[in-house]
């Protein structure tokens, strides 16, 4: 709820508050077994992030783009 009244109040401003996961990367945490180089999810959120648009301000998406489900 706090993303989505964030969301609200930054979009009076002209600006777009998103959530983007960076889904399960190859680092320390996420281990060797990941699917995802963390150069490819970096990359992946700054474009998504690039590329927002006010329509999608508030979502939660994946470093693809995709909406992620609450």
């Amino acid at each position: 709820m706090l993303h989505r009244s964030l969301s609200a109040d930054a979009a009076a401003r002209g600006l777009i508050v998103l959530l983007i996961s960076p889904g399960w990367a190859k680092t320390d945490m996420g281990g060797a077994g990941a699917p995802t180089p963390v150069e490819l999810a970096v990359a992946g959120m700054i474009r998504v992030a690039d590329e927002a648009t006010p329509a999608q301000g508030g979502s939660f998406l994946d470093w693809q783009g995709r909406r992620v489900p609450w």
